[in-house]
């Protein structure tokens, strides 16, 4: 009769629970805390609960893949008659010999909880609070951040190329866009037009529809010199361009003067073709002086191809000024 090998029977079934094993996946570790769209948030103690009486400061921590947060300052109990002052520092670097304020809590002078929204911040970080007062001042508190990491997207920090380099070798040019539309980039001497995508900076392009209201556009001026009583021209035509009046100053001087400005093209005359009328009828006091426009905005305009006129009545009436423009 053999005899049973209990030690080879034991060897035997440690090696299949050994290859069971080796085909079994290692556990993964994950953050506790995900947001609506997937993305882990870090959670970070500035300084745990406990009581304090001296100033000071957290560790400086690395934010650099993260886009912004939200600081949270707990205090549940005091003593004395205390002040805490709580804020949020952008370091520079990471010994943070010159930090910077980015965001602070309202002083503290008793118990209870602030939020503290921060953004903009760079790559290394630290909170410091300040406990100020009387009667051996304190209190018992504590600190925590929660930081959003930047979106994993299309629209995340340039991976590929947008276009051909124009600064350093090798350097990638950004188009500026929400993902959708480009904003226009040209030069400063080349005005923006109505079909320019807006790039909103602090004005859009399209922002100046009026070219009188736009200090991009250079303005033209024309002398006013109208000796008689007669339709004269200011401005002359100019292919299919259209006249915006920016200002006008003038006198006008006779017996009973009167002035219109108008618009018309030119056949045999000044504005006798297609003329209208672009002003009421001013009738000053004989040598006054009149003045139109100035305020950023066109007084009036022409059609496509006008003639700025004067019309003027009144026995030795003269108009003499000057005229601010732009002809588009």
């Amino acid at each position: 009769m053999k005899r049973f090998n209990f030690f080879g029977f034991f060897l035997a079934l440690v090696l299949m629970l050994l290859a069971v094993l080796s085909t079994v996946a290692p556990a993964q570790t994950t953050p506790n805390y995900i947001d609506a769209s997937s993305g882990f948030l870090k959670q970070y103690t500035f300084a745990a609960s406990a009581a304090r009486t001296t100033s000071s400061n957290s560790a400086v921590i690395d934010l650099g893949a993260y886009a912004g947060g939200e600081i949270f300052v707990m205090a549940t109990a005091k003593t004395g008659t205390p002040t805490l002052d709580v804020a949020f520092q952008d370091c520079g670097d990471s010994a943070c010999a010159h930090p910077v304020t980015l965001a602070s809590a309202t002083q503290f002078s008793d118990v209870g909880t602030q939020r503290i929204p921060v953004t903009g911040f760079g790559r290394y970080v630290w909170v410091t609070w300040t406990i100020g007062g009387s009667n051996t001042p304190g209190f018992t508190f504590s600190i925590v951040g929660f930081f959003k990491p930047y979106p994993n997207t299309a629209t995340s920090p340039v991976t590929t190329n947008q276009g051909t380099a124009a600064g350093p070798s090798g350097g990638w040019p950004v188009k500026v866009t929400d993902g959708t539309s480009v904003g226009a980039v040209k030069a400063a001497s080349t005005p923006p037009v109505a079909a320019d995508p807006a790039q909103v900076v602090v004005l859009s392009p399209n922002g100046f529809v009026d070219p009188c209201g736009n200090p991009n556009i250079a303005k033209s001026s024309a002398v006013v010199n109208i000796g008689t009583a007669a339709t004269t021209k200011i401005v002359d035509t100019s292919a299919s361009t259209v006249v915006y009046l920016c200002k006008l100053v003038a006198t006008l001087a006779g017996t009973t003067p009167t002035v219109v400005l108008k618009s018309g093209t030119h056949t045999s005359a000044d504005c006798d073709t297609g003329a209208a009328s672009l002003t009421g009828i001013f009738a000053p006091v004989a040598g006054s002086v009149i003045s139109l426009g100035g305020e950023g905005g066109t007084v009036v305009k022409t059609g496509a191809g006008g003639q700025l006129c004067a019309t003027t009545v009144g026995t030795g009436s003269s108009f003499q000024g000057v005229a601010t423009y732009v002809q588009q």
